[in-house]
C-alpha cells in the first residue's frame, strides 16, 4: 500500500484515501492545493519566469496520522525515495528532470529543473504520488519490503486500520491530520468490489 510503489490507477485512487499529494485536481479539472498552501504559478512566484525553478509553500499545522508534523523534509525524502534505483517505483517521469532539490525551511521545498517540463506540477507529487513520512522510513535502505507497506501512515482523510490480504482493507476517518471536508466515518475496499466511502 505504499503510495509510490503502486502501478495502477486503482493503486493511486486508493492511496489518496490515506495519503496526500502537493497538488490535486478538483471535480472540474482545476488544479487545487492539497499539502501545498497554493498551486505554484508564475503569477504567484511559485514558478520562475524561465520555468526552471518550482517553489512550493506547504500548509501549516499538518500532521501525520501518528501525530508527527508534516514538513518539507518529508517531500524531499519522498523525492529521494522515488529516485533511489533500489526502490521498485512504477516510474520517474518528471522526477528525473530535477537537477537539485532545496529545503530552505520546514514549509518550503524548491525543485530546480534541468529543462522546462510543463506538466511538472501535475506530475511530480500530483495525484499519482503521495508523500511518505521521513520519520518512519528514512532509516530504511529500500522501501520495497518494509512493514509500512502493509500499515501505511499518511496525512490523508482516512487511516488504514486493518488489511485482510486478498479480501478487504478497512479504513477509518482521520480527523487529526488537518481540517478538511467531512467524509464518512469509514471505508472498506474489497478485492472484488468498488471502493465504498
Amino acid at each position: 500500500m505504499n503510495p509510490i510503489l503502486g502501478n495502477t490507477a486503482a493503486d493511486a485512487a486508493f492511496g489518496r484515501l490515506y495519503s496526500d499529494v502537493l497538488v490535486s485536481e478538483d471535480a472540474s479539472g482545476r488544479l487545487v492545493p492539497d499539502l501545498a498552501a497554493e498551486v505554484p504559478t508564475i503569477g504567484n512566484g511559485g514558478i520562475s519566469a524561465d520555468g526552471l525553478t518550482i517553489r512550493y509553500k506547504l500548509r501549516t499545522n499538518v500532521k501525520w496520522q501518528d501525530g508527527q508534523p508534516f514538513t518539507s523534509a518529508d517531500v524531499k525524502f519522498t523525492f529521494d525515495a522515488v529516485m533511489n534505483p533500489a526502490n521498485d517505483v512504477s516510474g520517474r517521469v518528471g522526477f528525473d528532470d530535477v537537477s537539485r532539490v532545496d529545503v530552505p525551511d520546514a514549509r518550503t521545498i524548491v525543485f530546480h529543473l534541468r529543462h522546462r517540463y510543463a506538466p511538472f506540477v501535475t506530475t511530480v507529487f500530483g495525484d499519482g504520488c503521495g508523500v511518505l513520512p521521513a520519520h518512519i522510513l528514512a532509516r530504511e535502505k529500500t522501501i520495497n519490503d518494509v512493514s509500512f507497506n502493509a500499515a501505511p501512515v499518511g496525512t490523508g482523510p482516512f487511516r488504514v486500520v486493518r488489511w485482510e490480504r486478498g479480501n478487504r482493507i478497512e479504513l477509518r476517518r482521520n480527523d487529526q491530520t488537518r481540517p478538511r471536508r467531512k467524509y464518512g466515518d469509514f471505508a472498506v475496499a474489497r478485492a472484488r468490489d468498488r471502493l465504498g466511502v
